[in-house]
């Protein structure tokens, strides 16, 4: 009788790691982002992470798939808008962290799983009961404290991170849609094909800096000139994309062989590590409205995650979108 116990406790546990260790990375990936943020220009570090992910991708396929068959799909289109879909919440979400306290940013991109819930009533037409809709009820609110439109404290930017967790709901609906014909890895690989493209696109268009210098950090990210980085800077520009690839794979695979309402409740770490990098690097602590909207948003987003998988979706998944 013990054996059984241990090999399935084994199970659990592995899976557990894989999260919670995706979750970490992906807050470190956010912290590099906002760190560099006043000296690189997104699209320069964007490109450099994507084509770092693109490799291991591509490895990662070669050798788990055996060959590149993977990346055969019948659903081109659907990609491609998908890719824009990830662009514009890639692009949005970096912004908003540029110009915000990490905590805050990061916490109104988690009200993303609420806005699935939504979605998937409209587009999906799935049913949701009673408890979702006050949960989703709820997070929002919690949006609205951290956001505090018209308020003291307001901040423009605040609506790029809403925006970003907007698209990224969409390009989850998406997801689910293509996810019924290609595997993650394939959508994984156009996804950070589509970023490659457009940081090239950008750095060519606006490398320059001729529209860079406005004086807003979240514009100045955008459209900075591109700077050749310090060796140690661009050795934390590799790191973005490893943590990209891997972080994305663990958490693929955390979500494969764990149970989804235990597996879901660890992507949430990346909400608490926000406020200690925020502690840590900036001496900023949120105050006590935003403090609230946190925990509202992260209450909400374990009841839905817990509900949805109590009804056998899959999870919310934070990254699998983001390629």
């Amino acid at each position: 009788m013990t054996a059984p116990a241990t090999t399935m406790a084994d199970a659990t546990l592995r899976p557990i790691l894989f999260v919670a260790s995706a979750s970490v990375a992906f807050s470190v990936n956010d912290l590099v982002f906002k760190l560099l943020s006043g000296a690189y220009p997104l699209h320069e570090m964007m490109l450099v992470r994507s084509t770092v992910a693109l490799v291991l991708i591509t490895i990662f396929i070669r050798v788990t798939k055996g060959g590149f068959q993977a990346l055969r799909t019948r659903r081109p289109g659907m990609h491609v808008l998908r890719g824009g879909l990830m662009i514009t919440a890639n692009a949005a979400q970096y912004a908003a962290l540029a110009a915000l306290p990490l905590a805050d940013a990061t916490a109104v991109y988690y009200s993303a799983p609420l806005l699935i819930t939504v979605f998937s009533v409209f587009i999906l037409r799935e049913k949701v009961g009673p408890w979702r809709w006050l949960a989703v009820t709820v997070g929002l609110f919690g949006v609205l404290l951290i956001v505090r439109p018209g308020g003291e404290g307001y901040s423009a930017a605040a609506l790029l991170a809403v925006l970003s967790a907007t698209v990224y709901a969409l390009s989850q609906i998406l997801t689910r849609k293509i996810g019924r014909t290609d595997a993650a890895l394939t959508m994984s690989f156009y996804g950070q094909l589509s970023l490659n493209i457009f940081a090239m696109i950008v750095g060519l268009c606006f490398g320059s800096g001729a529209f860079g210098e406005t004086g807003n950090a979240a514009a100045d990210f955008l459209l900075r000139r591109w700077i050749w980085p310090t060796p140690f800077d661009l050795f934390l520009f590799v790191v973005l994309g490893v943590i990209s690839a891997v972080g994305g794979v663990m958490m693929t695979m955390a979500y494969r062989d764990g149970p989804p309402s235990l597996i879901a409740s660890f992507e949430y770490l990346a909400l608490p590590m926000s406020v200690i990098w925020g502690a840590v690097f900036w001496s900023s602590l949120p105050d006590m409205l935003s403090s609230a909207g946190i925990v509202l948003i992260l209450a909400a987003g374990l009841a839905v995650s817990y509900r949805e998988a109590r009804l056998g979706r899959r999870a919310f998944s934070r990254r699998n979108a983001l390629g």
